[in-house]
C-alpha cells in the first residue's frame, strides 16, 4: 500500500469522515460496519462556487452539510489535496544512502522541482522500489498556504482533521486497504476532477506510470452544452 500523506495529524479514531471540497461543490461521506461489511451511514453534498478567498463560505456549507445530517461535532475527518494545488512526481535518485537516511535528501529534490521557499511548501514522498543505483520515489509537494487553507475549513466547521492526503495516492489507498489491489497484474486508477484528471498505472502493486491531464470534468460539461438541444447544465 502506499502511504503518502502531506500531514497526519491525529491518530484517526475507529470512524472517519471522507470530505471532498471540490470547485463546484462539498461532499461528504461516512461508513459503518453493519454484519461485518461496511455501509453508508452519512452522505451529503451542497453546490458552491469555489474560491480560496472564500474561507467563511466554504466553512459555513461545511458546517451545515455537518449539522444536518447529524454528525457529531469534533469528529474525525480526513481530505485530499489534488488538481493544480499538489505536485506529484515519480523520480529515480542516486544515492548510497539507507532508507532511513533518505529523509536528509528530499529538501534537495523539491528545491530542484519546486521554484519557491521550502518554508512555503509541505511534502512528503514514499519509496516505490529499490535501484542498483538508488531508489525510485513518488514525491508530492503541495504550498502551507493551500494546507493551512483545509485544515482551517475543516477544523472551523466542527470537524477534528485526521488526515490529509494526496486525492490519487487516497484512491490507490482506499483500494488496497479493501484488498482491491492485487499482485502479478496491472491496475489503473483514474482521479477525474473538475480542472484535472491523474492516471495511475500500478503493476504487482507499486507505481509504475503517473500522468496528469490538464482537462476534466468541467470541460466535458462545456462540450455536452455546445449541443444545440442540450438544456443548460
Amino acid at each position: 500500500m502506499i502511504e503518502l500523506n502531506l500531514a497526519h495529524r491525529n491518530k484517526p479514531r475507529k470512524r472517519c469522515i471522507g470530505i471532498d471540497i471540490g470547485s463546484q461543490a462539498i461532499k461528504l461521506i461516512g461508513f459503518e460496519e453493519r454484519n461485518e461489511r461496511l455501509a453508508i451511514r452519512y452522505y451529503g453534498h451542497t453546490p458552491t462556487i469555489r474560491n480560496t478567498t472564500e474561507e467563511v463560505g466554504l466553512t459555513e456549507h461545511l458546517a451545515y452539510i455537518r449539522c444536518k445530517l447529524g454528525i457529531p461535532f469534533g469528529m474525525d475527518a480526513a481530505i485530499a489535496i489534488s488538481g493544480n494545488e499538489c505536485l506529484t512526481k515519480i523520480i529515480e535518485i542516486t544515492t548510497t544512502r539507507k532508507e532511513e537516511e533518505l529523509k536528509d535528501e528530499i529538501p534537495d529534490l523539491v528545491r530542484e522541482y519546486v521554484p519557491c521557499d521550502m518554508h512555503d511548501v509541505a511534502f512528503d514522498y514514499t519509496i516505490l522500489h529499490k535501484t542498483p543505483t538508488g531508489y525510485v520515489i513518488l514525491l508530492s509537494v503541495v504550498q502551507c498556504a493551500v494546507k493551512d487553507f483545509y485544515s482551517r475549513v475543516v477544523t472551523k466547521a466542527g470537524f477534528r482533521l485526521a488526515v490529509i492526503d494526496v486525492g490519487s495516492i487516497a484512491l490507490i489507498n482506499a483500494s488496497s486497504m479493501h484488498k482491491l489491489t492485487h499482485t502479478n497484474n496491472i491496475q489503473t486508477y483514474v482521479n477525474v476532477g473538475a480542472h484535472t484528471t491523474n492516471i495511475h498505472m500500478l503493476k504487482d502493486g507499486v507505481t509504475t506510470f503517473m500522468r496528469e491531464l490538464s482537462l476534466g470534468g468541467e470541460l466535458a460539461n462545456q462540450c455536452i452544452a455546445q449541443n444545440p438541444n442540450c438544456t443548460d447544465i
